[in-house]
């Protein structure tokens, strides 16, 4: 090797090395089934049980929020060495998984266990056309003395579900405390004037 060749570069050399998260090959991890049912399964009872819960949208989120992160405070450690789950794993596990898994089953069981249930009648004085991005049959119903006025999403319905609210001059909703103290409506029934006076409804 003469002097001249000391200083020429060097042809660079790549090595797969494993990277320190790729603990397990390209098979299927039962995380990723944990994924599938949470997003799914627990957006679909999120989504659906949530109609019948008197809840803030806020806080609902912040539910979620909540319990796709609590356990993200374990270390990355437990989950690689006990689970055998790499790190993009653990955080979609997570997110994706636990925390709409447990909102939605929260969710059904204050929906299902209830006490101190009770008949609620309003009288329906206008339904107004608002057709939303989600239904363009979506109509918002205002109640006698405001009655429910914060409760925007109850009073929001599609008219093509539920065509029967064009003839309807009470509602009449069946409420009950949930589990977790949250009020939930377990029936809805749309009242004509005569039915409401006859008290023929419960």
């Amino acid at each position: 090797m003469s002097f001249l060749d000391r200083f020429k570069p060097k042809k660079a050399q790549f090595q797969n090395k494993p990277v320190e998260d790729q603990i397990r090959g390209n098979d299927w991890h039962w995380s990723h089934s944990l994924m599938l049912i949470g997003l799914f399964g627990g957006g679909f009872s999120i989504a659906y049980v949530s109609k019948y819960t008197l809840i803030e949208l806020h806080l609902m989120w912040r539910l979620i929020i909540f319990f796709s992160v609590i356990l993200l405070v374990l270390p990355y450690s437990w989950y690689r060495d006990t689970l055998k789950m790499e790190r993009l794993e653990v955080v979609l596990a997570n997110v994706l998984g636990l925390g709409p898994l447990t909102v939605g089953l929260l969710f059904w069981l204050n929906f299902l266990i209830v006490d101190n249930r009770r008949i609620e009648v309003y009288e329906i004085v206008d339904v107004d056309h608002i057709g939303t991005g989600f239904s363009p049959h979506d109509v918002k119903i205002h109640f006698a003395d405001s009655a429910l006025a914060k409760e925007e999403g109850l009073r929001i319905i599609d008219s093509a579900e539920q065509p029967e609210i064009w003839d309807a001059d009470y509602i009449m909703y069946d409420v009950a405390r949930g589990l977790f103290g949250f009020t939930v409506i377990r029936e809805i029934k749309y009242l004509s004037r005569e039915e409401y006076q006859s008290g023929d409804y419960e």
